[in-house]
């Protein structure tokens, strides 16, 4: 089953489980049943909740200076802004706004995590975000 995570790591949009399924060799049916015994979530809730930590990731590393949440929700494609607030807070007990306020440089990475580039050092100072 782990094959399957790093296929979701190559999707900018959620895929779709067929292809996923088609990737891995097996029944969408039974990628669906796999996921929920390991994970107690859907493919497509996995990827959702992956893409939302990655922006809470994020958003420990930036800090309030260096970016914004609307630039991080932007950059991973949360086109609903209030949407992804309530979704955000049900999933880490708190605003974004207050993530950020919380920077924590030194968070600890999971293995291969890319912190989302709206915030790196290239992209703050060539932005026109307030």
């Amino acid at each position: 089953m782990l094959p399957a995570v790093g296929i979701f790591d190559s999707f900018a949009e959620p895929p779709l489980i067929s292809e996923v399924s088609g990737q891995l060799h097996m029944s969408r049916r039974k990628l669906e049943i796999a996921f929920k015994e390991i994970t107690s979530v859907s493919p497509r809730k996995f990827f959702h909740n992956r893409k939302m930590t990655r922006v809470y990731q994020s958003l420990l590393k930036a800090g309030p200076r260096e970016c914004s949440v609307t630039r991080l929700a932007d950059q991973a494609e949360f086109l609903e802004l209030g949407r992804f607030a309530v979704q955000y807070r049900r999933l880490f007990g708190e605003k974004p706004s207050d993530t950020l306020r919380r920077r924590n440089p030194e968070t600890s990475w999971q293995v291969g995590f890319q912190p989302l580039p709206a915030c790196s050092s290239d992209a703050v100072g060539n932005s026109n975000d307030p």
